[in-house]
């Protein structure tokens, strides 16, 4: 028996897959306690000639690490951020974990893999050290192809608009290029990609003239 599949229904699925997918359970919280806490997730705050920076981990969704950020300039000048600027190392990875995908690999590929189990781990170590931020125009242009295929859908589809409403949202609260004057605060959200097999990383953030570094743990809350 044959099943056809209209081409409205294979790009509600594509849709809805993209902006549902969830493929990680674990999250973030800072190695320094702050015990303050924004809607249940751990506060880091970090203060410097003026400028005070303050992040919390938000989500990770579809590969993508989510940070909130809230900067404050108490300074008596003008101070850029460049999101394209800011990076994070990777200070230990789950070991168990990256070896135990190099079997699994090796076993799919028949044995293809050439490398040894020393030589894949020191590969994916030295390929996943520093991830930098996705440039923010490529950024836009996905949550804008995205949003696009929002209109192939009847108006009155309820996941559909769901989904559109969740992107607007990523997209009028990323943080871009900016300078934040005196006396003036600027809260947005930090999107960079998610190293599968990372357990501590640390975030640097350059301010002005500054540099600001956030060390993060991931944890598996049902361990």
């Amino acid at each position: 028996m044959n099943y056809n599949i209209n081409t409205k229904t294979k790009f509600t699925i594509f849709f809805i897959s993209l902006t549902t997918l969830v493929f990680s359970q674990k999250s973030y919280k800072p190695k320094l306690h702050t015990n303050k806490w924004v809607n249940g997730k751990e506060l880091t705050i970090n203060k410097n000639n003026g400028i005070e920076l303050r992040t919390f981990f938000n989500d990770i969704k579809s590969g993508k690490i989510i940070f909130n950020i809230k900067l404050t300039n108490n300074s008596d000048i003008d101070v850029n951020i460049d999101p394209e600027k800011i990076y994070y190392t990777v200070n230990e990875f789950e070991t168990k974990d990256i070896i135990k995908n190099y079997h699994e690999k090796k076993k799919k590929s028949r044995n293809k893999i050439s490398l040894s189990e020393s030589e894949f781990l020191e590969k994916y170590k030295t390929d996943n050290d520093t991830i930098s931020i996705e440039k923010s125009n490529k950024l836009i242009k996905n949550l804008k192809l995205l949003t696009g295929l929002g209109f192939l859908f009847d108006s009155d589809n309820l996941a559909i608009n769901r989904g559109n409403q969740k992107i607007d949202y990523y997209k009028n609260n990323l943080l871009l290029k900016h300078t934040i004057e005196p006396k003036v605060k600027l809260e947005r959200l930090l999107i960079i990609d998610d190293v599968k097999f990372s357990k501590s990383i640390n975030i640097v953030i350059p301010i002005g003239n500054l540099t600001f570094s956030i060390p993060y743990i991931k944890y598996n809350p049902d361990k």
